[in-house]
């Protein structure tokens, strides 16, 4: 009993699969020897077994790595991500990535947001998109909204900055010419934002509103479009707040905003931009 202990204790777990295998069932035969069957009859057993073992375990091992090659194809097959069509994850929107797509988009461009900040709202690169024909479709939260007022105390920012974004926004559009381009859309919803989302053709960022940091500035997930993917939820999402009849377009966004007056906190386009 002392060697088999031994010997167990001198096994090297990190060995092939073969070794393995034929380690363990020579310890089992060794212990049948010891506790039940006479020297002759385990002597028989143990020489029949590992000519059979040596015959088979050829096969055996082929066989274990055809089925683990199969659990690891049917793992990857049945996987969340790439049905999801995950590209990859990063730690803020890759805005190279998003400039690149930008120049290459053929079809259409959806930008889902509470407000873009920034002096330069839209980049040259959509500008020169919408005015080629590619369709653009920006949602943006109301200014005034309760869902606005709510993000900027999260944001801990001034409860100003979504009324100055649009005036940054409006003051692009007119700028280029942009209001009398078919193609190019920009409508605001009044609800909660369901994600942070810059769409191109087949691929997009979408990304989740932090506390209290930018949705840009947080994981971003880039996506592209699989034949099981959820793009189409994302979009049918888009969708349905983009024709939401509590959605409004910037003409009646900016009609809205003119009641702030003279003596309101918020100051309209032409006097913000005047005081700079």
């Amino acid at each position: 009993m002392h060697n088999i202990w031994s010997f167990f204790k001198s096994i090297k777990f990190k060995r092939s699969l073969e070794t393995n295998i034929q380690i363990i069932v020579l310890i089992i035969l060794m212990l049948l020897n010891y506790f039940v069957l006479s020297t002759k009859d385990s002597t028989t057993i143990i020489i029949g077994v590992l000519i059979i073992l040596l015959k088979s375990n050829n096969s055996l091992i082929r066989r274990y790595e055809d089925m683990n090659q199969q659990s690891v194809n049917l793992f990857q097959s049945n996987l969340l991500l790439p049905k999801s069509g995950l590209l990859s994850l990063h730690s803020e929107l890759p805005e190279k990535s998003f400039f690149s797509k930008l120049k290459k988009s053929k079809e259409q461009i959806k930008i889902f947001q509470t407000w873009i900040p920034g002096m330069k709202p839209l980049p040259s690169a959509l500008i020169e998109a919408a005015k080629r024909g590619v369709d653009v479709q920006i949602l943006l939260i109301q200014p005034q909204s309760e869902f606005a007022k709510q993000r900027t105390i999260d944001m801990r920012w001034s409860p100003t900055k979504p009324f100055e974004a649009f005036d940054n926004l409006l003051w692009i559009i007119q700028k280029h010419n942009l209001q009398d381009v078919e193609n190019f859309q920009v409508k605001f919803y009044n609800c909660l934002p369901p994600f942070l989302l810059y769409s191109i053709d087949d691929w997009m960022l979408l990304g989740i509103y932090w506390h209290p940091n930018g949705a840009t500035t947080g994981l971003t997930l880039e996506l592209g479009k699989t034949p099981e993917s959820n793009d189409i939820l994302v979009h049918k999402t888009f969708n349905a707040i983009w024709d939401s009849n509590t959605t409004i377009t910037i003409d009646e966004m900016s009609n809205k905003l003119q009641t702030r007056g003279p003596g309101s906190k918020v100051p309209n386009y032409m006097s913000y931009h005047t005081q700079r």
